[in-house]
């Protein structure tokens, strides 16, 4: 059947008439491209060609070319992604031969660029390296879009190929994450879309070029020093920069014990003054920063101890002794039964010892171990007193000194010289000088003396007892005429009343001169004793 008009049927064509052609289709942008080989014609030739086509398979078939010398058609003005069934037939003489069987295709082109919907510093809150795009097709049609499917999307960064994505049934949306990005660098991160004729263009964005960002990074420089306040409980923390990893830095956080202590503003001094704490406590600080992202990691802990210059020493005491004074006193301590630091927490690094004769108008410093807490001054003069003050010193300076103690270096005294005894009626009268050092111009002990006088019966009765004595002349009456008597007769002083006392026992009786005078061989003085 020849001319337009629409098949439905086709009728049995004699064997004269012309076979069929075979059919093919080339796709293009809104067209396509028909062409057919030259059947057999049966003998009579072939003077043209019917072209017919449908929007379904088997049915409906329009005459869109008659008579059409050529073997080959375009068929422009279609709609891309519209599939198009086409069959051809060819005509001789005897009219027109068999339809071929139906070719389908449709027209597309290239998609167009996939419109980017977001490009976003993904892992800005952690430890960033990453860059989020996300993109569609636009429009989604197909049919108006390329008219083909897309089959994949090639994600690109600064224009090399890192990844493809495939597309999903359904799904419109698209996401793709970079990983493992420096930060701080500029990337410039795009999409394509491919579908069978090819790959579109990169897709444009005014957000590229961009920075992979994250929190930012503390200060590596946190340092914690006790102050040089006197009384100490105060430390300073200083810090320098932080890295802002891409962002702009905000402020930073200061912890103390892992408590925030304080936020210190980016343009505000990088330090920071920690008042009323425990001297000798430990302390640990950290320091974060903070930038638009967030707050970053805590810095590695610095410890510091407040310190001051140490306590008073106390428990001052002087022992005396021949030339020489023994100086005891209570070590400061760091830490002891929960009481705060006497060392006002930092360690004593030795004691000054302070002593003089004339209430330190003139004075001698001495300087002992930290952990000595006796010492004993030399070379003195006994009968001289010496005062003496201590302090403490540690590497913040020196204490206060104590208040002065004073004491005198002595030694116990020597016999008493010169003794001699006057018998009377009834009494007797005991005389004796003061004992002399070595140049015999002071007492012998370095102190003034007092005496003691004890006269005893010879059942050991005390007759007579006197001392505190500061004369050397005693008169002992009261006595029993014919008795005989033990006499003591001692020199001491203030200081040494608890040490060498020395004795000297004489035996009188009364009124025998003669008697009294045997006893000098009985007496035990280092001097001569003249009896009368």
């Amino acid at each position: 059947m020849l001319g337009q008009g629409i098949v439905s049927t086709i009728e049995q064509i004699p064997s004269t008439y012309p076979h069929a052609p075979e059919l093919q289709i080339i796709h293009a942008d809104g067209q396509l491209s028909l062409s057919w080989n030259e059947p057999d014609d049966m003998g009579n030739n072939v003077t043209g060609y019917n072209l017919y086509r449908s929007l379904v398979q088997n049915n409906n078939f329009n005459l869109i070319s008659n008579n059409q010398p050529d073997t080959q058609l375009d068929d422009n003005d279609l709609a891309n992604g519209v599939v198009y069934y086409y069959k051809v037939s060819a005509i001789n003489t005897n009219g027109e031969g068999l339809l071929s069987e139906p070719q389908n295709e449709y027209p597309s082109t290239v998609l167009n660029a996939p419109v980017i919907t977001v490009i976003d510093d993904y892992n800005r809150n952690s430890i960033g390296g990453q860059l989020e795009i996300g993109f569609t097709l636009d429009p989604a049609d197909i049919s108006v879009n390329g008219g083909s499917v897309v089959t994949l999307f090639n994600i690109y960064l600064d224009g090399i190929v890192i990844d493809t994505v495939e597309p999903q049934l359904g799904t419109s949306n698209y996401h793709y994450i970079a990983t493992g990005l420096n930060n701080e660098q500029l990337y410039t991160i795009t999409v394509s879309a491919i579908n069978r004729d090819g790959e579109s263009i990169l897709a444009e964005s005014a957000s590229n070029p961009i920075m992979p960002t994250a929190l930012p990074s503390p200060p590596n420089d946190l340092t914690v020093i006790h102050d040089n306040l006197p009384d100490g409980h105060e430390l300073f923390i200083t810090f320098g920069d932080g890295d802002g990893i891409g962002r702009d830095i905000v402020s930073y956080n200061l912890y103390k014990d892992g408590i925030l202590l304080t936020n210190i503003l980016v343009n505000n001094p990088h330090e920071y003054y920690d008042g009323g704490l425990t001297n000798g406590q430990e302390f640990s600080y950290q320091i974060s920063t903070i930038n638009i992202n967030g707050e970053g990691m805590l810095s590695d802990p610095v410890v510091g101890i407040p310190s001051g210059i140490p306590d008073i020493p106390n428990g001052l005491t002087l022992q005396h002794g021949d030339e020489q004074l023994t100086v005891t006193f209570i070590l400061l301590h760091i830490n002891q039964d929960g009481l705060p630091p006497s060392d006002e927490g930092n360690a004593i690094v030795y004691y000054k010892i302070y002593y003089s004769i004339d209430n330190f108008v003139n004075q001698t410093v001495v300087q002992i171990n930290a952990n000595k807490n006796q010492y004993v001054l030399t070379d003195l003069e006994n009968g001289v007193p010496v005062q003496v003050k201590i302090s403490a010193v540690n590497t913040n300076g020196e204490s206060i000194l104590t208040n002065s103690v004073s004491a005198t270096p002595s030694t116990s005294s020597d016999t008493v010289r010169n003794v001699t005894i006057d018998s009377e009626s009834q009494k007797l009268l005991i005389s004796f000088s003061t004992p002399l050092n070595e140049n015999n111009d002071l007492p012998s002990g370095g102190l003034n003396y007092k005496y003691a006088v004890i006269v005893t019966d010879t059942s050991d009765n005390e007759i007579f007892n006197a001392n505190e004595l500061t004369t050397t002349l005693v008169n002992v009456s009261g006595l029993v005429n014919e008795e005989q008597y033990n006499i003591c007769v001692y020199a001491y002083n203030a200081i040494d009343i608890n040490y060498n006392k020395y004795f000297i026992d004489v035996t009188v009786i009364i009124p025998k001169p003669s008697e009294i005078n045997d006893l000098a061989e009985d007496l035990n003085f280092d001097e001569q004793i003249s009896l009368k």
